[in-house]
């Protein structure tokens, strides 16, 4: 059940915004595209905090679009990774971003389900996707893709195999988001008109959930799981499940599901669950919430809990009292 980051992503990062497109439903608009003196004004500000080392120090390059030269050398050799939509980005732009030290891409995909980019004008499909995936692995470069779930006309279940494709084909990591209504977007519009119905929070935790088994079983990471609108984009969303503690309600789930588990067989009993203190909080859930259910469900009189530092981190051992372990 462990879900540890991928390595780079311990690698203290300085986002370089490029303000390329994303889809109409996604973002209101284009953002500016900076310049090479901007970037370096941007990265001193950064290595001038107390927390960022210039030894772990990464630049990423975000929001779409390809950095041109000047951005490169503005960079003074430093190493960096581009998050962009596979749309943007051509087989000369790949080759030549391999060719100046990028360590590592991650494809903005959003959906593989055809149907669904053909309506919001997305202009890419799988094969397209596959044969970039597989060329930057043959490169050496770590590779991320971002999904989102919620996008006109598309179904979760359509959604969570996404997750299963991109496992499959083995990437380093993935981050996945709900589509929110932003302020300004014609996805607002849509949603005022009552020609747009986002997810709701129940739902995306559902589908989380999901991809997080699929994930766990694939042992490839979710490095994130929704995003704050005003951090991500800058504008408020006015619909949609717009959380700062997706991850928690989803681990908070799995965990329920994990105990139920290990508890099996035990019903009636007084019992100790074991974990690494590290994960009391989605052992406990909200409210105790978790302790409650389980002593409801499977007829525990006492649950003891017992924090454990020899176990992993996700990893949840149970006996009934005064029984020999």
């Amino acid at each position: 059940m462990t879900q540890q980051p991928s390595t780079s992503q311990k690698v203290k990062r300085i986002p370089i915004d490029l303000g390329g497109p994303t889809p109409i439903c996604i973002e209101p608009h284009r953002r500016p595209y900076p310049t090479g003196e901007w970037v370096s004004a941007m990265i001193d500000s950064y290595l001038s905090r107390d927390d960022f080392d210039a030894q772990i120090v990464s630049i990423s390059f975000v929001q779409g679009g390809v950095p041109n030269q000047e951005l490169i050398d503005a960079l003074s050799n430093r190493p960096f990774t581009l998050a962009t939509r596979p749309d943007e980005l051509s087989r000369k732009d790949a080759e030549w971003l391999v060719e100046q030290g990028c360590q590592g891409i991650e494809l903005n995909v959003y959906t593989t389900q055809q149907f669904v980019l053909d309506r919001n004008g997305i202009f890419y499909n799988l094969d397209i996707i596959e044969e970039m995936v597989a060329f930057f692995q043959e490169k050496g470069l770590e590779v991320g893709i971002h999904l989102v779930y919620g996008l006109p006309h598309a179904d979760l279940e359509g959604c969570i195999n996404d997750v299963r494709i991109f496992c499959n084909l083995n990437v380093d990591y993935l981050r996945l988001a709900p589509v929110l209504v932003l302020s300004g977007s014609e996805l607002e519009m849509m949603y005022r008109a009552g020609r747009y119905f986002p997810v709701s929070t129940e739902e995306s935790v559902q589908y989380l959930h999901s991809a997080f088994q699929i994930s766990e079983e694939s042992n490839i990471p979710i490095v994130r799981m929704g995003w704050q609108s005003k951090n991500d984009f800058g504008v408020s969303a006015v619909a949609g499940p717009e959380s700062n503690n997706l991850r928690a309600e989803v681990l908070e789930r799995a965990f329920r599901y994990r105990i139920i588990g290990v508890v099996a067989g035990l019903g009636g009993k007084n019992i100790v669950l074991s974990f690494h203190p590290k994960d009391e909080g989605y052992v406990r859930g909200k409210g105790n919430c978790n302790i409650k259910f389980v002593s409801q469900k499977l007829r525990c009189p006492s649950i003891e809990l017992k924090r454990d530092t020899t176990l992993q981190r996700c990893e949840i051992r149970c006996h009934a009292l005064h029984e020999d372990i």
